[in-house]
C-alpha cells in the first residue's frame, strides 16, 4: 500500500494522489505547509551562489559570459565535452539580480505546491531531473551560447503541476483546482511566448524542462494509481537513466561542436596542426556545411599547405557560391601562387557579393595591379576609400599606385591626407617623401623623410628600452 507524503500512514488502493484524509484538513495541511523545506532550500542555495559570486567581483546586473561559465554556466561545447557537471551546476547560476528574483519568485510559489503534492523527496528529484534536462536540451539546442538558471528546472516543476491538476486523482473541490490549473498554464503559456518574442531567453531549457517534468507528472499519477511506493522509485531511477542515455545521445550527434571548439582554441594557441585534425572531424560530421571547409582551408593556409587549403575552400564555395570568407581565403592563396587570373576571378566575385567591402576592393586592385591594370588597380582603391576614408590601408595602396603610375601630384594628395589621418604614422610621411622626390622637390622630400624617420625611431624606442630593461 501507498503511504501518506506528510505523515506516512497508509493509503487504501486508488487514493488520491499522496495525501490521507486527516492531512488533507486545512489546519494539518497549513502546518506541513509552514515547512516547505527543500523548496527553503534550494532557494537559500540559488541565493548563496549569487552572493558568492558578487562578493568574488561578479557584476550584479550584467556579468559576462566568462564569469558565468567559471561559476558553472552551461555551454554546450564544454558540457558535452567533458563539463557533465554543468547540467546540474547551471540551474543554481543566475545572470544578474533581475534573473534570480524572478526565479526565485517562482520557485517559491510553485514550490511549495509540488512539495506538498510531491513530498520532498520526489519533489527534490523532480527539481534536479528536469533542470538536468533543461540544460541537455539548452546544450543540444544552442551549444555555442552559454546558459543559466533555474528556470528549467522550475518549468519542469510547472510541467508536472500541470499533469497532476488536469488528470491527477486530487482529494481537492473543481473551484479549487481550476484556477490553480488556470494560474499555471497562463504561467507556462506567458513564459513560452515571451520566450519566443524576446530574444535573450533560453526557450529550449523552457520546453526542456516543461516535457521532461510532464513526463513525470504523468508517471506519479500512475504509480499513485497503482498503489505501489516501488513503483513510483523504479520510475525515477529508470528516468535517470533515460537522461543519462539522451545525454550521451546528444553528446554522439553533436559531437562536432566539440571538435569545432577544441579548433578554436587550438587556434588561439597557434597550434595549427591540431586545429585541422579538430576541423577534419568537423567536416566528416558536417560535410555539407560551406563555412567549416573554408575554415580548414584556412587552416591549412595558415599552416603553409596551399594544396588542401584549395581543395577544402574550393568545396566550401562549391557548397556556398556567395561565401566571402571562401572567396577571399582563395585569391590570397592564388596570389600568393603568382595565378592572378584565379585570384582576380575570386576578387571579383567577393567584390561582387559585398561591394560595400572595403577589404573586398582594396583585393580587387591589388590583383589589378599584379595584371598590369594599373589605372583599374586605382578605380578600385579609389572605391575603397569612399566607402570609408578612415580606413588606413586605402590610402596606402592607392598612393602607392599613383606613384607607380607616376601621377606625384595624386600621390601626393593621397599621402597628406593620410597623414591628416594619422600624423604620427612614419608611413604616411615616408610616402609624402617619395611623391616630392617624384616631382623633383628635393627640399621637401628631404623634410618629409627625415619625419619619417624621426617617426619611427619613436615608435620603435619603447621597444628597446623594454628589451634592455629585461
Amino acid at each position: 500500500m501507498p503511504n501518506c507524503l506528510n505523515c506516512g500512514r497508509e493509503l487504501a488502493a486508488g487514493s488520491p494522489i499522496n495525501i490521507c484524509a486527516a492531512c488533507s484538513e486545512p489546519a494539518t495541511a497549513q502546518a506541513h505547509a509552514a515547512s516547505f523545506p527543500v523548496t527553503r532550500a534550494l532557494i537559500a542555495i540559488n541565493v548563496l551562489v549569487f552572493l558568492l559570486m558578487m562578493a568574488r567581483g561578479v557584476s550584479l546586473t550584467q556579468p559576462t559570459a566568462q564569469q558565468l561559465l567559471r561559476w558553472g554556466a552551461n555551454l554546450g561545447t564544454l558540457t558535452l565535452d567533458r563539463d557533465w557537471w554543468r547540467l546540474l551546476a547551471s540551474v543554481f547560476v543566475h545572470i544578474g539580480v533581475v534573473h534570480i528574483a524572478v526565479n526565485m519568485w517562482s520557485l517559491w510559489n510553485a514550490g511549495q505546491l509540488a512539495e506538498h503534492i510531491y513530498g520532498r523527496a520526489t519533489y527534490l528529484f523532480l527539481y534536479l531531473f528536469t533542470g538536468a534536462a533543461g540544460s541537455v536540451a539548452s546544450a543540444a539546442w544552442h551549444p555555442f551560447t552559454p546558459s543559466a538558471g533555474a528556470s528549467g528546472a522550475i518549468f519542469g516543476v510547472v510541467g508536472a503541476l500541470l499533469v497532476t491538476f488536469k488528470f491527477g486523482k486530487l482529494e481537492l473541490p473543481h473551484e479549487v483546482v481550476k484556477p490553480v490549473l488556470s494560474s499555471l498554464t497562463a504561467f507556462t503559456l506567458f513564459n513560452v511566448i515571451f520566450g519566443a518574442v524576446r530574444g535573450g531567453v533560453d526557450n529550449a531549457a523552457h520546453l526542456g524542462g516543461l516535457l521532461s517534468g510532464a513526463l513525470i507528472g504523468a508517471l506519479m499519477n500512475r504509480a499513485t494509481e497503482r498503489g505501489s511506493p516501488s513503483a513510483r522509485r523504479r520510475d525515477m531511477a529508470l528516468l535517470g537513466v533515460a537522461l543519462v542515455a539522451v545525454f550521451l545521445t546528444v553528446r554522439r550527434v553533436e559531437a562536432y561542436v566539440i571538435h569545432l571548439d577544441r579548433a578554436l582554441r587550438a587556434e588561439s594557441r597557434n597550434q595549427r596542426a591540431l586545429a585541422i585534425d579538430e576541423l577534419r572531424e568537423v567536416v566528416k560530421a558536417r560535410p555539407n556545411t560551406a563555412a567549416y571547409w573554408v575554415k580548414l582551408g584556412r587552416a591549412y593556409a595558415m599552416n603553409a599547405q596551399p594544396e588542401p587549403a584549395l581543395a577544402a575552400l574550393k568545396r566550401g564555395t562549391e557548397l556556398d557560391a556567395s561565401s566571402v570568407e571562401g572567396w577571399t581565403a582563395l585569391g590570397e592563396i592564388y596570389l600568393a601562387q603568382d595565378k592572378v587570373a584565379e585570384a582576380l576571378d575570386a576578387y571579383r566575385r567577393v567584390a561582387t557579393l559585398a561591394p560595400n567591402f572595403v577589404p573586398a576592393q582594396i583585393n580587387l586592385g591589388v590583383a589589378l595591379a599584379r595584371t598590369g591594370d594599373t589605372d583599374g588597380a586605382i578605380e578600385a582603391y579609389k572605391r575603397a576609400q569612399a566607402l570609408d576614408r578612415s580606413y588606413p590601408l586605402t590610402y596606402s595602396f592607392l598612393g602607392a599606385a599613383y606613384l607607380g603610375a607616376r601621377k606625384y601630384d595624386d600621390a601626393l594628395r593621397t599621402y597628406q591626407e593620410w597623414a591628416q589621418l594619422q600624423p604620427e604614422n612614419p608611413d604616411a610621411h615616408f610616402g609624402i617623401a617619395q611623391a616630392y622626390k617624384g616631382k623633383g622637390m628635393q627640399l621637401e622630400a628631404q623634410q618629409a623623410l627625415e619625419r619619417s624617420m624621426e617617426l619611427r625611431e619613436k615608435l620603435t624606442a619603447p621597444r628597446k628600452q623594454t628589451s634592455t630593461a629585461q
